[in-house]
């Protein structure tokens, strides 16, 4: 079982909260999970459902046009 680097406590479970990710002019839905114990910061990520949310929806308007 993992430990959070910063407390030490043993990690079960993560809190996920929502982020901006943006390189440039390019912004994308992120999220990021943190320690419950003390809200450390663990790992940033792409959202997976709000990714496959705006590729679904570029398709559909996509094809709307053709």
């Amino acid at each position: 079982m993992g430990k959070c680097p910063k407390c030490d406590s043993a990690v079960t479970t993560v809190e996920l909260e929502k982020v901006t990710l943006q390189a440039g002019l390019n912004i994308w839905n992120g999220i990021s999970y943190v320690c419950p114990s003390c809200r450390y910061v663990l790992s940033v990520g792409f959202d997976p459902a709000a990714l496959q949310g705006d590729i679904v929806s570029e398709i559909v308007e996509k094809l709307g046009r053709a």
